[in-house]
C-alpha cells in the first residue's frame, strides 16, 4: 500500500490525478464537514440535493457512487455512511474502513484522494487511523494507492505509525 497525503482543498481535488474521490459522512451531521463537504461544494451541492432527498443519509455501510465529472477530474466519487458521530468508535471505524476498502478494490481504483471516518472532526486520532487502514489493507491484500487528507500534524502522526506498523508486520514474517 502506497500513502501520500492532501490537504481538504478544491486545489488538491484537482491536482491529486485521482481515480477515485472517497469521503464519508455521518447520519447525524449537517451540513457536511470534511471531503464531503469539499466535494460538495464543487458539485454545486448535488450531494446536498441528495441528502434532501433522503437518496444518501450517511447510515452505516451505506456507499453512494456518483460520476463528478465534468466538475472533479476523478472518475468516481464514493460517499460512504459512518453511521451516527457519537458512535464512533475504534470498533465502528474500523468498520468503516474495511467497508471503503473493500469497495475501493472492488472499483479497481488505482490513485484514491481518502478521507478516513472521523478524521475531519478528530474523532479518530491519526494514530489509531493508521493502524486501522494498515490492518485492513493487508487482510485484503488490497495494494491501493491513497493520498489520505489530512492537517500536518496529523500526517506526521500517521505517517510514523504507518511506518511502526509495515516494520512490525515485517518482524512477523
Amino acid at each position: 500500500m502506497e500513502v501520500g497525503f492532501v490537504a481538504n482543498e478544491l486545489a488538491t481535488l484537482d491536482a491529486s490525478g485521482a481515480d477515485v474521490i472517497a469521503c464519508g459522512l455521518f447520519e447525524d451531521e449537517r451540513p457536511m464537514r470534511g471531503l464531503a463537504a469539499v466535494a460538495d461544494f464543487r458539485l454545486a451541492g448535488r450531494l446536498s440535493a441528495f441528502l434532501r432527498r433522503g437518496e444518501l443519509t450517511g447510515v452505516m455501510g451505506e456507499a453512494f457512487l456518483f460520476p463528478p465529472r465534468p466538475r472533479v477530474a476523478a472518475e468516481k466519487l464514493v460517499v460512504f455512511g459512518w453511521g451516527p458521530a457519537t458512535d464512533l468508535d475504534e470498533a465502528a471505524c474500523e468498520r468503516a474502513i474495511r467497508r471503503i476498502v473493500i469497495a475501493l478494490v472492488g472499483l479497481g481504483a488505482k490513485r484514491t484522494v481518502l478521507e478516513l471516518p472521523g478524521r475531519a472532526r478528530g474523532l479518530c486520532d491519526p494514530e489509531q487511523a493508521a493502524s486501522l487502514l494498515f490492518r485492513v489493507t493487508e487482510e485484503h491484500a488490497a495494494d491501493l494507492s491513497v493520498l489520505l487528507v489530512e492537517d500536518e500534524p496529523g500526517r506526521k502522526r500517521f505517517a510514523l505509525r504507518f511506518e511502526e506498523e509495515k516494520k512490525r508486520a515485517r518482524r512477523v514474517l
